[in-house]
């Protein structure tokens, strides 16, 4: 019993361990944020909404890929690991 539940404690450890804390900024062509664009990991429930700076902060691992919404823009999918800045 006690490995079981070293077993389940360690996986939910490496579980934190490998989602890291994704933190961006969305802007448009002028450089003005984007206020309550969504984003949200693909085939996941999990996301967020940017605040009033445009900035937003999601826990995702590095093989997630990350959509980007907003209404009057095309939708976006970037790579995690991708590790480039967005421009479009």
């Amino acid at each position: 019993m006690k490995k079981i539940i070293f077993l389940i404690l360690a996986s939910l450890f490496w579980a934190n361990y490998c989602n890291a804390q994704i933190k961006g900024v969305v802007v448009d062509s002028n450089k003005e944020p984007l206020i309550g664009v969504s984003v949200a990991i693909k085939n996941s429930g999990n996301g967020t909404i940017t605040g009033l700076d445009g900035t937003f902060a999601l826990k995702a691992s590095p093989k997630d890929t990350l959509v980007f919404s907003y209404i009057g823009y095309r939708k976006i999918f970037l790579p995690v690991n991708s590790g480039k800045d967005l421009y479009v």
